[in-house]
């Protein structure tokens, strides 16, 4: 039984519509998972709420460190801000535009592999789902959705690079390539890939190939030295050694890595060698409750640290999907013994694991979040005073509300006339009681009547402030302004 045969008993013959039809329920599945988290607010985690508060309150769409593949996620939602007043309902927008992406680029790899490559397809969903897990929760982190973008070209290229699918490949790799600085990394990951196949390949199919991965390596360097020239303070801070360090320490132990690197692995071993049954069943129940108690926040609330570490885990899948690849087509592959038998029924399954424990995790977690929301909004109600600061709402290090970030979210969860300042953890006021500094040298914002009334609260500072003469909404807001 070669590669592309399927053993008794699995989804159905090669090119069935009932085992096609299979995979894509698992498409649906995780697209409805998307859009529940994506409903439940998790837009609003981290820097999201800022970037959220910040495109309402200036009216355009808020840009960090010049990364301008944001546009299409914050383009619409300032355009809908002038037509809806509830913030809340924005952020629920905000966060389904982010929840496209992935959505969107499962189904294209999805499309791509078909036919005899439909088996191929447990990689681009592990590619998509499982290896960005950990940050998944910071949905707006454009390390996330770089990540899943990159399963476009690499379906693409296991797919036999289809002529028809080009365009959509172009813009995936543009889109990535503005939108995130370990895309360096991610184009250097599919063009190793190429070259894999290249090496793998016969004739004309490792020519193009390998021209493939010098197009793709060439993006690579491009990528690294616009990173290198126009690099922020911030992002310098963030590669150093020590900061590296001190989130691989807090991504391995708060996030759900280890959950990550343990079903990567036994997907990769169950190529080589079929699995019991009850081995399979063992597997299967640790790994979903595995990810049930990943559902608790200070579980999750390391996935701020993730985005330099995703890469490294989307690598080994692009090299593994290659060698995947090369045996269905009767290749002989030394690199990696692959059983005669593993077909579509044994991807199939490994699919469902990785879909099921992908929306226990992120389904359970972002109910979690909403939840905390919730409660954020009866502990400001709670406060007295019209400027509070974290001391007032109590939340511990552990908690995910425990950033500076959350005094956009208090404003944003009170709507466009909050009666609350918020001033987080490390906020304060500033400019002779004019502005407010989210953290320090950092995110600041106008007490001014923009989208959000704020003027109001230099009247609680100050009850004979009067505004400056010309002074108005509508100065752009900026982190560090």
């Amino acid at each position: 039984m070669s590669g592309c045969e399927l053993p008794a008993g699995s989804l159905g013959i090669p090119g069935s519509p009932r085992a096609a039809g299979r995979w894509w329920s698992l498409w649906a599945l995780s697209a409805a998972v998307f859009a529940f988290a994506g409903g439940m607010g998790i837009s609003l985690t981290w820097d999201g709420s800022f970037y959220l508060f910040a495109t309402l309150q200036d009216g355009a769409p808020m840009i960090p460190h010049g990364r301008t593949g944001n546009y299409p996620l914050l383009g619409p939602v300032s355009a809908l801000a002038q037509t809806f007043d509830d913030p809340m309902l924005l952020a629920v927008v905000h966060g389904l535009l982010c929840a496209a992406v992935p959505v969107l680029s499962l189904a294209a790899a999805f499309a791509m592999l078909r036919g005899g490559r439909r088996a191929l397809r447990v990689w681009a969903l592990f590619g998509v789902l499982i290896a960005p897990l950990p940050g998944q929760m910071c949905i707006t982190m454009e390390a996330t959705p770089v990540l899943q973008l990159l399963w476009v070209p690499v379906a693409w290229l296991l797919a036999g690079r289809p002529r028809r699918w080009l365009p959509v490949v172009v813009v995936a790799l543009i889109w990535m390539f503005y939108l995130h600085p370990a895309a360096a990394l991610l184009f250097g990951a599919a063009s190793a890939g190429a070259a894999l196949a290249a090496v793998l390949g016969d004739g004309g199919e490792r020519v193009r190939n390998a021209m493939v991965a010098v197009a793709l390596l060439g993006l690579a360097a491009a990528k690294a030295m616009v990173t290198v020239r126009d690099a922020t303070d911030y992002e310098r801070g963030q590669v150093s050694l020590s900061a590296v360090w001190d989130q691989l320490f807090t991504a391995a132990i708060m996030t759900h890595l280890p959950l990550v690197v343990f079903l990567s692995g036994v997907l990769a071993v169950s190529m080589a060698r079929r699995l019991p049954a009850k081995a399979l069943w063992a597997v299967a129940i640790i790994a979903v409750l595995a990810a049930a108690g990943l559902c608790i926040p200070p579980r999750w609330s390391g996935a701020l640290n993730y985005r330099k570490f995703g890469p490294l885990l989307e690598a080994p899948l692009v090299l593994l999907a290659v060698l995947h690849a090369a045996a269905l087509r009767g290749r002989r592959v030394r690199l990696l013994k692959v059983r005669r038998d593993f077909g579509e029924a044994d991807a199939a399954a490994m699919a469902k694991l990785g879909v099921a424990c992908f929306a226990v995790a992120l389904a359970g977690s972002s109910l979690a979040w909403r939840l905390m929301l919730g409660d954020f909004e009866r502990r400001l109600e709670a406060a007295e005073g019209a400027i509070i600061d974290n001391g007032e709402t109590g939340f511990d290090r552990s908690h995910p509300l425990y950033h500076w970030s959350a005094a956009s979210t208090a404003l944003i969860l009170q709507g466009r006339e909050p009666e609350k300042l918020h001033l987080g953890i490390d906020g304060a006021i500033i400019d002779d009681g004019r502005a407010f500094e989210l953290f320090p040298n950092g995110c600041r914002a106008r007490l001014e009547d923009g989208w959000f009334r704020l003027r109001k609260f230099r009247r609680a500072i100050d009850p004979d402030a009067r505004p400056p003469s010309g002074a108005g909404a509508g100065a752009p807001l900026r982190p560090g302004e």
